[in-house]
């Protein structure tokens, strides 16, 4: 082997470890857009939860506030 084929040899190697580089990078780019989507989704489910939790409280207080009218009504009607 003379050094024109040796030197060939590393400009081809040089440029398949760069292509291998790219796509090292752009996987790592396309994880840490999945990261964030999985994030994102995250805190959607956790504020539904929480609207669901404040929606509950709602309406539990709304019927104990109900059955409290309804009961000062009959003691009104029983007098």
């Amino acid at each position: 082997m003379d050094l024109v084929m040796v030197g060939t040899m590393e400009v081809d190697l040089a440029m398949v470890v760069e292509g291998v580089m790219a796509v090292v990078e752009d996987q790592a780019m396309e994880t840490q857009v999945v990261d964030m989507v999985v994030e994102e989704e995250d805190t959607m489910v956790t504020t539904k939860e929480e609207i669901l939790v404040v929606g509950t409280m709602v309406a539990v207080e709304t019927i104990m506030i109900l059955a409290i009218i309804v009961d000062s009504s009959s003691l009104t009607m029983d007098r």
